[in-house]
């Protein structure tokens, strides 16, 4: 070999070696005559705790370890007997002390020569793949907690790529009907509700982390009032890869939705007749009244208050006057219009507004019909009890322009019918808001005299016809009043009596 060819000869060794010792693998050969290791680069040498001259000459054995060179003896067997290359994953103590994974392949080297022979040496290309495993095993556990939390969450949990569904918990399955076949590879937009898809595609299209109420629509064709909350995450992707997808916690919201209805009704509402409260009847009332103007209509305001009600709870207790007073609400309802509007005021005070025609034949009709309606009969516990209704009538415009003003007006009639010997209905006029103004100045005079004692007794004595004998003495009260003089009891015990100050 002339001098040049060596030079060439050495030249290209040494780029073998720069090339060698340059690429992140580590690389090795073995003679099949003992496992003798006849090259090593950098990598393989230091690997072992070795450099590229000490490593030389050892065998396998020597190099990796007794027990190691058991386990992988049946893989350098079959690449010597076969000369088909092989690749085996193991488990490595490397010269710093630390466990490492690696991924070896064993490559044959044959004899051209000897083509029947098995191969003559092999070799080893070694590859640390710890940091791999280490993601993959965080991945997995990653998937494993996030497999757990979406099981573990009650509420729906829906990812996907692209608006196409990769992923579906338990409970959004139930809550929209389908099977995870059923979901998986779909458009999430084939289970949001028509009416609200666009603005659905929108947070989709932005990518925005947002929270919305929407709604889906269950396999049955209902549909299910939710809320979203849609977050952007990242998961594992094809092999070791990740990419983002979008998470979507489903919320059912109906259960807070029939919540505030309920809270809305029991505002608005009387919670034992289930009709609708004073505050609610006046609103409805004074939008009727503003219609009923503006078209020229009369209106009928009428006040019913049941007669001797206190008895009822005095004598069979507050459950039977609760059921008197749904028994009640139920027979004013089914004697009224639908388009009528009625209002337990609180106690055992109703108040109902008539729509439609509101002339006094009509009304009277109406309040006559009442009357037999609630003072029929009632059955509790093998007894027959009723109770008898006194009513007031205000009609618009003519006795108020507001509903406070009707019902004030309708209320007055109401007491006058109470004064008139009870179970009956009675139209206001202008002059009974003038008696009740003067009854009110009476009531709260009596009360003054009453402190101020202002009422003295006058005894007056009881004879005998036949011979005038004094049988007794009958005291007599009497209102010493400082402006009018002395007052009998006919002008003030009966106001005392039914305001309850005797």
């Amino acid at each position: 070999m002339s001098p040049e060819e060596i030079r060439a000869l050495r030249a290209e060794l040494a780029q073998f070696h720069r090339v060698s010792n340059a690429v992140p693998v580590a690389i090795a050969y073995f003679e099949r005559d003992g496992n003798i290791c006849r090259y090593a680069n950098e990598g393989y040498a230091q690997m072992f705790g070795h450099d590229q001259q000490s490593i030389l000459g050892r065998s396998v054995t020597q190099i990796i370890g007794e027990a190691a060179a058991q386990l992988i003896q049946p893989q350098v067997d079959h690449v010597i007997a076969t000369k088909e290359a092989v690749r085996y994953e193991r488990q490595l103590v490397g010269a710093d002390g630390q466990l490492r994974t690696i991924e070896v392949h064993l490559l044959p080297h044959a004899d051209d020569a000897q083509p029947a022979i098995g191969a003559i040496g092999a070799f080893v290309l070694v590859a640390d793949i710890t940091r791999h495993r280490r993601a993959e095993a965080a991945l997995r556990d990653s998937e494993e907690r996030l497999a757990k939390f979406m099981h573990a969450s009650a509420e729906g949990i829906v990812f996907h790529r692209g608006g196409v569904i990769t992923d579906v918990n338990p409970p959004l399955l139930q809550l929209l009907g389908y099977s995870l076949d059923d979901m998986i590879g779909r458009q999430a937009l084939d289970f949001v509700a028509e009416d609200v898809r666009p603005r659905v595609a929108e947070v989709m299209a932005a990518g925005d982390e947002i929270r919305y109420d929407t709604a889906v629509v269950h396999r049955d064709g209902s549909r299910v009032p939710v809320e979203f909350i849609v977050r952007t995450v990242l998961v594992q992707g094809a092999g070791l890869t990740q990419e983002h997808q979008r998470m979507t916690i489903v919320r059912d919201i109906r259960p807070w939705l029939d919540a505030q209805a309920r809270i809305h009704h029991l505002a608005h509402h009387d919670a034992l007749t289930g009709l609708p409260n004073r505050a609610a009847f006046t609103d409805r009332a004074n939008d009727l009244l503003v219609r009923a103007r503006a078209e020229g209509r009369p209106l009928a305001l009428l006040f019913l208050d049941l007669d001797h009600f206190k008895r009822v709870n005095d004598s069979l207790g507050h459950p039977v006057g609760d059921m008197l007073l749904q028994t009640v609400a139920g027979r004013i309802t089914a004697t009224l219009r639908e388009a009528d509007l009625v209002s337990r005021f609180g106690g055992d005070e109703f108040v109902l507004l008539l729509h439609g025609e509101a002339t006094e034949a009509a009304v009277a009709e109406v309040a006559t019909r009442l009357l037999a309606a609630v003072g029929a009969p009632l059955d509790v516990e093998g007894s027959s009890i009723s109770v008898t209704p006194s009513i007031g009538v205000a009609l618009f415009p003519a006795h108020g322009d507001s509903a406070a003003e009707l019902i004030k007006h309708a209320d007055t009639a109401m007491y006058r019918a109470k004064a008139r010997g009870r179970s009956g209905y009675e139209f206001f006029h202008p002059q009974m808001a003038e008696a009740a103004r003067a009854e009110l100045a009476m009531e709260s005079r009596l009360l003054q005299a009453v402190r101020d004692g202002e009422f003295v007794l006058h005894y007056q004595p009881q004879l005998r016809v036949t011979d005038g004998a004094l049988m007794g003495v009958e005291a007599l009260i009497r209102w010493a009043h400082p402006d009018q003089g002395l007052i009998g009891p006919d002008q003030f015990i009966p106001l005392a009596e039914a305001r309850r100050l005797t």
